[in-house]
């Protein structure tokens, strides 16, 4: 992220050397945890912690948690739009009508569930970019390759918490539909819908999405 100038900058295509450098200071092994002390620390200099890709959905457990201990039994958490909570249900409603924007326009709608119990967490291309010679670059990266996704708009995944949900967007998102269904099989009470090519005409695949998808080429995957 820092190679590329997300933060605080105007975008920057990275050297060969640059992007290399980043990708040595990258990965959870580096990460050492100490239960004993309490305490985390790196073993190499460079690697930095970036609760993006998780930290929202941990947030909203934990308000959910409260608004529980407190005897709250009805309430929709919202960080952001991206990550959800659907406490219980409104009165004298199954539950909370959610709509999956279409990909930069949140006037449209790709589908709506009415989630219950359960959280929903969107991964897309278009919250953070940059435009560079004519090419937009977004702010998930490939860890593969240190370089910014391409041909992913928006990834979609509802599970039971919302730690979980706001992770594996993220991860659905990277992994794309075909490799990213076989991680969903792994996964019980989880199901997720993809968004890749263009806005204007995407394709959607989907895992066991529950409502109709609209105006768009659909492949389901049950």
């Amino acid at each position: 992220m820092r190679a590329w100038r997300f933060f605080r900058g105007q975008g920057h295509y990275p050297t060969p050397a640059e992007l290399g450098e980043a990708r040595n200071e990258i990965g959870w092994q580096h990460v050492k945890l100490d239960p004993s002390s309490r305490t985390v620390h790196f073993d190499i200099p460079g690697v930095e912690l970036d609760p993006g890709g998780i930290g929202k959905g941990y947030a909203v457990d934990q308000v959910v948690a409260l608004l529980r201990g407190a005897g709250i039994k009805s309430a929709l958490v919202d960080a952001g739009s991206s990550s959800i909570y659907a406490l219980g249900a409104p009165p004298q409603k199954e539950g909370w009508p959610v709509r999956i924007p279409w990909p930069g326009d949140r006037s449209r709608s790709i589908s709506s569930v009415v989630l219950r119990d359960t959280s929903l967490s969107t991964s897309g291309s278009y919250e953070k970019f940059f435009t560079l010679q004519g090419r937009t670059y977004c702010h998930i990266m490939d860890p593969r390759t240190g370089e910014p996704m391409q041909d992913m708009l928006q990834a979609t995944v509802i599970t039971p918490k919302a730690t979980d949900s706001d992770a594996i967007s993220t991860a659905m998102f990277v992994m794309g539909s075909a490799k990213g269904v076989k991680l969903l099989e792994e996964l019980p009470e989880t199901i997720g819908i993809w968004v890749t090519g263009e806005a204007r005409s995407p394709k959607i695949a989907s895992w066991h999405w529950p409502e109709k998808i609209a105006g768009a080429e659909v492949t389901r995957r049950n």
